[in-house]
């Protein structure tokens, strides 16, 4: 059974509200993106900064809500992840997805897909700077 995952902006305040949505995207500015977690997110956090992955980066994604103790739950992307992605050029973009692909959570995916993903991450994270707001994390089983 995958993991649903929507990546949506919105204050932390909204967190309750979001962990008992049933569709956030359908509610706030956002995206599916089925299959992503705090691991994978964290992943890229670190090749952002030009670090060897480490299993503790999941620590800086704040747990903010859950519906229940079998979910929804909500996180919070940490500012680094949400800035680094905002001040990457388009340049950059290729070795950024080379690196991330070659990690464990992301050898399944192709090329494509991941440069997708990270584009359309790159303009939420522009978004939710330019509005003062987070990109907050739904996750249900």
């Amino acid at each position: 059974m995958g993991v649903l995952t929507d990546l949506i902006i919105a204050d932390k305040s909204e967190a309750e509200r979001i962990a008992n949505s049933s569709a956030p995207c359908s509610e706030w500015s956002g995206f599916d993106a089925k299959g992503h977690s705090e691991i994978t997110l964290g992943y890229l956090l670190c090749i952002l900064r030009g670090e060897d992955y480490d299993e503790t980066v999941s620590d800086e994604f704040p747990f903010l809500a859950q519906a229940s103790e079998e979910g929804a739950w909500v996180f919070e992307l940490p500012n680094d992840l949400v800035v680094g992605l905002n001040n990457l050029s388009d340049g950059q973009i290729p070795k950024i997805i080379s690196q991330w692909l070659e990690t464990e959570e992301m050898q399944s995916a192709d090329s494509d897909y991941a440069e997708n993903f990270i584009k359309d991450l790159k303009s939420l994270a522009t978004e939710s700077i330019s509005r003062q707001k987070s990109i907050l994390m739904w996750m249900c089983l």
